[in-house]
């Protein structure tokens, strides 16, 4: 899959992708009944393209708004991988009720 194969839709305040094929959060929305698409801020649209084409498992993701770093949160599964490609971790998620654990946040924005 390419970068522009994700694309679904865009429009000012969010592009709608199609989420990869290793994506476990796509295989829960399809099971779910939902759309295989998430909709992301548009100015890090590719820089999630290129995680997801490096196999990495995203799960949520901002630009910061003018007001904080871009950052993504990623499956504990890509935590190495994301280390290995030079990104920042923010800090682990902190743990409280409904929140899933074992998921990493990392700065968008690589460190070298």
């Amino acid at each position: 899959m390419g970068t522009a194969d994700f694309i679904v839709e865009r429009n000012a305040q969010q592009v709608t992708l199609q989420l990869p094929e290793h994506s476990a959060e796509r295989v829960r929305r399809l099971k779910d009944g939902l759309p295989p698409t998430v909709s992301i801020d548009p100015c890090i649209v590719e820089c999630i393209k290129e995680l997801w084409e490096n196999g990495i498992e995203t799960t949520g993701c901002c630009c910061g708004h003018r007001r904080q770093r871009a950052w993504v949160n990623v499956a504990s599964s890509s935590y190495e991988k994301m280390y290995e490609l030079g990104y920042e971790l923010k800090m682990p998620e902190l743990i409280r009720p409904g929140v899933v654990h074992g998921l990493y946040t990392f700065y968008l924005g690589r460190r070298w």
